[in-house]
C-alpha cells in the first residue's frame, strides 16, 4: 500500500521524504520509543518518547 502511494509522488515530494528521512533518522539512536512516562508536574502517567538505549523519558 505504501509503495502505492509513493508512485504518486512527484521527484520533489520524494526528495522532502528523504530529507524528512534523514532528520528522524539520527533520532533513531536515542530518543525514538514510545513509552509511557510518569510528569514531573504531578506524577501522572502519559505516553512519551523514551530514550531506546537507556529506557529514559526524553519528554517531560
Amino acid at each position: 500500500m505504501i509503495m502505492k502511494n509513493l508512485k504518486k509522488l512527484s521527484r520533489q515530494d520524494l526528495k522532502n521524504v528523504k530529507g524528512a528521512l534523514n532528520a528522524i533518522l539520527p533520532l533513531q539512536i536515542g530518543c525514538a520509543v514510545r513509552c509511557v512516562c510518569t510528569s514531573t508536574v504531578d506524577g501522572s502517567p502519559f505516553i512519551g518518547i523514551c530514550d531506546s538505549r537507556t529506557g529514559l523519558c526524553c519528554s517531560a
